[in-house]
């Protein structure tokens, strides 16, 4: 995030209006050149990016660079095992090409990298460990120290952005509290390699466990987000290739056709987390820092990746105007205009595992029903879909 967040200013002021650094725990050295990956990697992690995210990184001058190598979803088949109710989502009812793409996280990291590199005016420190934020009259004072190192930068800023991930170390030694709920579940991710062409077509599958999602890569490859209860995750991620081909078969059926290879399959806890302040005096929380979701319906960066765009606008009318970025009032204007967005989309993932948890069975008619009429109504099948391009 803070990445996209840094090239989201600077690419609405100019460097003599607004100087900007990024301070990160990793070398950030300019990527090599060359054509994008192959897609030829069985265990390459990948992200899902809506429609409405290609469209921020399409105004970033990202997305020209990701387009040859990102995998586009043009199809989604929403089911649940052991029942009837269908429903399908296609790009072409909503009038774009794809509801969104899937991009390995090594090829957008390199993109990414291209793009703060070629951009003017932007100080990079990295890597570095940032020890504390501090309000220090009408600024904020960042002390950060470089790795291996005991020299120390102090730097001033009218705006402080934190967005070190989930479970942020800055949001707890500045006094910033998070609330979470364990959905006592994790989800392991692999990628599988199919015998025939998914044709962009991608799956949400609920299943006894939780759901389960297959994204479409490039050749002819899968990447597989499966939810199981957190007891249940060591025996999946360290188990036998075949064992995971009959979980896919007895889960999906004959719908994927034969699965040729198997990749590593890597496990993480499933908590929904939000913190209770995002903005104060000279600093705001972005990306998983703020909020971390459950994967289901693959939100999370691309809610993330809208309030970047947001709070970008907010503060370049800031500079614009005279007034410093980091006035309370604008945060929490900031705040208040992301507060519908994120509001309902943590409510929305939330409620669709909830709503297919197994331990409801009862509702299981009413779930069957609900799929069944989604695809029949055009105008609620066009509004389920514009809230996965992220348009809504």
């Amino acid at each position: 995030m803070g990445i996209s967040f840094a090239l989201a200013l600077r690419q609405q002021l100019d460097a003599d209006l607004l100087r900007i650094s990024l301070l990160e725990a990793w070398p950030l050295s300019a990527p090599a050149g060359g054509q994008p990956r192959s897609g030829a990697d069985l265990d390459a992690r990948s992200t899902a990016l809506a429609w409405g995210t290609r469209e921020i990184f399409q105004r970033l001058g990202v997305w020209p660079g990701l387009a040859a190598a990102a995998c586009a979803i043009e199809s989604i088949h929403i089911s649940e095992q052991g029942r009837m109710g269908v429903t399908r989502l296609r790009a072409v009812e909503s009038g774009v090409p794809a509801l969104g793409y899937v991009v390995e996280n090594a090829e957008l990291g390199r993109q990414l990298l291209s793009a703060l590199h070629a951009a003017p005016g932007i100080d990079v420190l990295a890597p570095v460990e940032v020890l504390s934020t501090t309000q220090r009259g009408a600024t904020r004072v960042v002390v950060a120290r470089e790795q291996n190192s005991a020299a120390q930068h102090e730097l001033e800023a009218d705006l402080a952005v934190i967005c070190d991930g989930g479970r942020s170390q800055l949001c707890a030694q500045a006094g910033i509290h998070s609330r979470e709920r364990d959905y006592e579940q994790h989800a392991v991710v692999f990628n599988v390699r199919g015998e025939a062409d998914h044709q962009g077509m991608a799956y949400e599958r609920f299943t006894r466990t939780g759901p389960m999602a297959l994204l479409p890569l490039s050749g002819r490859r899968r990447a597989v987000i499966c939810t199981v209860a957190s007891a249940d995750a060591a025996r999946l991620e360290q188990g036998e290739d075949s064992q995971v081909i009959a979980l896919l078969r007895e889960r999906f059926g004959n719908r994927l056709g034969g699965v040729a290879e198997v990749g590593q399959r890597a496990s993480f806890p499933l908590i929904l987390r939000t913190i209770e302040e995002q903005a104060r005096p000279g600093l705001v929380v972005l990306g998983n820092a703020a909020h971390t979701l459950h994967p289901v319906a693959g939100q999370g960066f691309n809610l993330s990746m809208r309030d970047v765009e947001a709070l970008a606008q907010v503060v370049h009318g800031q500079v614009r105007a005279g007034a410093s970025p980091g006035e309370l009032k604008a945060l929490v204007a900031y705040q208040d205009q992301r507060g519908a967005d994120q509001g309902g989309m943590i409510g929305f993932t939330h409620g669709l595992n909830r709503l297919f948890n197994r331990r409801l069975e009862a509702l299981g008619p009413l779930r069957s029903s609900a799929l069944v009429s989604l695809d029949l109504l055009s105008p609620a099948r066009r509004l389920l879909a514009e809230h996965a391009m992220g348009l809504a």
